[in-house]
C-alpha cells in the first residue's frame, strides 16, 4: 500500500494512506459492470458538454436572445462543473460513493429532460448550471469508483476506460 509522508518545518513525520479499497462494509461490484456504468454517465456528461454549441445558433431564434446572451450556457455549465469539483471530496467522505454517483446522475437525467422540454431561456440556464455541477461531480466520483473496483495492478485499465468515455463524448456529440 502507498503511504505518503510529509516533513513539517519541525520534522515531524505526517502519514496519510489513501483509502483506495473498498471497505468489507461497501458491496463489492463487479469492474465490468461498474465500468459500463462508468462509461455510459461519463459519456453523456461529455456529450451535454459539447452538443450545445452545435444549437447556439437555433437556441438565439428559438429565444429570441443575442450571441453574448446564448453564451451563458456555455459558460455557467463550466463554471458550475469547475466549482464542483471543489465539493466532491465533502460528499464523498459525508456520502458513499455510489450515492453520490447515483444522485448526482440522476440529477443530471432529470435536468437534461427539463431543459428539453423547457420553454424559458432562464430555465435552460438553471438546468445547464445542474448539468455542469453534475459532470464535475460525476467525472470524480467515476475515476475514484474505477480505482477502487480495480486492483493496482490493473489500474492503468481503468484509467484508459474512463477516458474512452471522456473521448467518446466530444467525438459522438457533434455527429449525433
Amino acid at each position: 500500500m502507498l503511504v505518503f509522508s510529509i516533513k513539517s518545518a519541525y520534522y515531524e513525520t505526517v502519514s496519510f494512506e489513501p483509502n483506495l479499497m473498498p471497505s468489507d462494509s461497501q458491496p463489492q461490484t463487479s469492474p465490468s459492470g461498474l465500468a459500463t456504468a462508468v462509461i455510459l454517465g461519463v459519456l453523456a456528461t461529455s456529450f451535454s458538454s459539447i452538443f450545445i454549441n452545435i444549437g447556439l445558433p437555433l437556441l438565439n431564434q428559438e429565444f429570441m436572445i443575442s450571441t453574448s446572451q446564448s453564451h451563458w450556457l456555455l459558460s455557467i455549465f463550466i463554471t458550475a462543473s469547475t466549482l464542483s469539483l471543489l465539493l466532491t471530496g465533502k460528499l464523498i467522505s459525508k456520502y458513499s460513493i455510489r450515492q453520490t454517483f447515483l444522485w448526482f446522475l440522476s440529477i443530471f437525467i432529470v435536468t437534461s429532460i427539463i431543459a428539453g422540454v423547457g420553454h424559458n431561456f432562464y430555465l435552460l440556464i438553471f438546468c445547464r448550471a445542474a448539468q455542469g455541477a453534475s459532470m464535475g461531480v460525476l467525472s470524480v466520483v467515476a475515476i475514484i469508483s474505477m480505482y477502487q473496483a480495480y486492483p493496482v495492478e490493473r489500474r492503468g485499465h481503468a484509467g484508459a476506460i474512463f477516458g474512452i468515455g471522456i473521448a467518446m463524448g466530444p467525438t459522438l456529440g457533434p455527429t449525433i
